[in-house]
């Protein structure tokens, strides 16, 4: 990640490789959201965790995991999640 507002352009790593673990993100105010395969959610799950401690442990579920539910895409925008 690299902070754009940020002078210095220093690369900043998200989360430290984990074997199968799959994630995309989205960045709105001062957290990233996460749509992510964590704790095997084959159907993925959002998560999201403040920008200032990226720390795996740190990211919280957003939108909980459900089997019957599959979540293709989403965007994070100033007031809305949309799937």
């Amino acid at each position: 990640i690299i902070d754009i507002k940020n002078d210095e352009k220093k690369l900043v790593k998200f989360t430290e490789i984990e074997s199968g673990l799959k994630y995309d993100i989205e960045s709105q105010d001062e957290y990233f959201y996460i749509k992510t395969n964590k704790d095997n959610c084959t159907n993925w799950k959002l998560m999201r965790v403040l920008k200032e401690d990226l720390d795996i442990n740190k990211w919280e579920e957003f939108i909980p995991y459900n089997e019957n539910v599959f979540i293709r895409s989403y965007g994070a925008f100033k007031n809305y999640i949309i799937f």
